[in-house]
């Protein structure tokens, strides 16, 4: 066996052991050899090197029905971590909401900062300032409310980001990989982890402040449906939405009639397992929701019945979906959903 392949079947027996502890939390060497399917004896040697690298932890010794004690060993999720950064809203002003968080998702640092300047060169100098206090953040991940085609910005808050790089111009500050996808997208995402919804299961999460234009998701098998140049769910494209620019002035009859359809052009074209609304300004709960479905014709001679959710947790739903998202090059990342 030639030393390349004897490091690859090493580097793919650590992986199994990591990913395995990473979702137990805790496990002796002969659970981890099982889980890896490799000897106690090479197990042994492998579980060294990771409490040498500090990636496990080594705890008490337990004594076993039968032979002798056996040591149990933790997953330490504070040997990396992750800068989120969160691009919002609030009363027409932006403001930034950053967290740094490990590999269990508990957050270790946590401010609100303004964001009036709405300048990229600011989003920077907060990423390297919150790096150099951190030395084991891996990536940084940002939700912002826009659309993004590859890498540039063509749909913003009040057109402020357009032509924005967030990646290039974070580079020039911090040399980690730099992830970023629309606020609503990553909603549904962090719903669908918080919640254990079935990876196969196609889900649409609306969001649909009531003065503003909508975003629309597809999420499956840890896949978002992007579309040509970023632009699936832009929801100001929908036909409804072409011809009502001025959303300050929008009723609530107007809004709810608008969302409904919505649910009904959704489920008529992807037929979701379950589409999630993330409430804002409304009051619309899942049953309200559902009897007005049910009141529609069309809605009654769709075959597709789909799950009505109506959750007000939009904020912190986002927050998983940017851990999602600044994980996606992680070893860990499939076992996030």
């Amino acid at each position: 066996m030639t030393i390349t392949r004897k490091h690859l079947i090493k580097e793919e027996n650590l992986k199994k052991m990591k990913t395995f502890l990473y979702q137990n939390e805790i496990a002796t060497k002969a659970e981890l050899a099982e889980a890896a399917s490799i000897s106690v004896v090479t197990s042994n040697a492998l579980v060294k090197e990771l409490v040498e690298s500090e990636v496990f932890l080594e705890g008490a010794q337990v004594q076993q029905e039968m032979g002798r004690p056996a040591t149990n060993y933790y997953f330490n999720y504070n040997h990396q971590h992750y800068l989120l950064l969160s691009i919002q809203a609030r009363d027409r002003q932006l403001e930034i909401v950053a967290k740094v968080i490990n590999l269990k998702g508990i957050s270790c640092y946590d401010e609100r900062i303004p964001f009036a300047s709405v300048e990229l060169g600011d989003l920077a100098k907060l990423s390297k300032t919150i790096y150099d206090r951190f030395s084991t953040i891996l990536a940084i991940g940002i939700s912002f409310p826009g659309k993004m085609d590859g890498d540039i910005v063509t749909s913003s808050w009040y057109d402020k980001m357009n032509g924005w790089n967030f990646k290039e111009k974070l580079n020039e500050y911090v040399p980690i990989p730099v992830h970023v996808q629309n606020d609503a997208n990553l909603a549904t995402v962090g719903y669908c982890i918080e919640h254990g919804l079935p990876k196969p299961h196609l889900i649409t999460g609306i969001y649909y402040p009531e003065k503003s234009m909508p975003g629309i998701s597809v999420f499956m098998n840890n896949y978002l449906l992007l579309g040509n140049r970023g632009l699936a769910g832009e929801g100001k494209y929908l036909p409804m939405f072409m011809d009502q620019e001025d959303t300050s002035a929008l009723s609530f009859e107007k809004y709810t009639t608008n969302l409904l359809e919505m649910i009904l052009l959704y489920n008529g074209v992807v037929a979701p397992h379950a589409i999630i609304i993330f409430k804002a300004e409304n009051e619309l709960t899942e049953n309200q929701l559902t009897e007005l479905l049910n009141k529609k014709d069309v809605f009654l001679r769709q075959p597709n019945r789909p799950a009505i959710i109506v959750t007000d947790s939009f904020d912190m739903s986002v927050f998983k979906g940017i851990q999602w998202l600044a994980m996606k090059e992680s070893i860990y990342f499939n076992t996030l959903i």
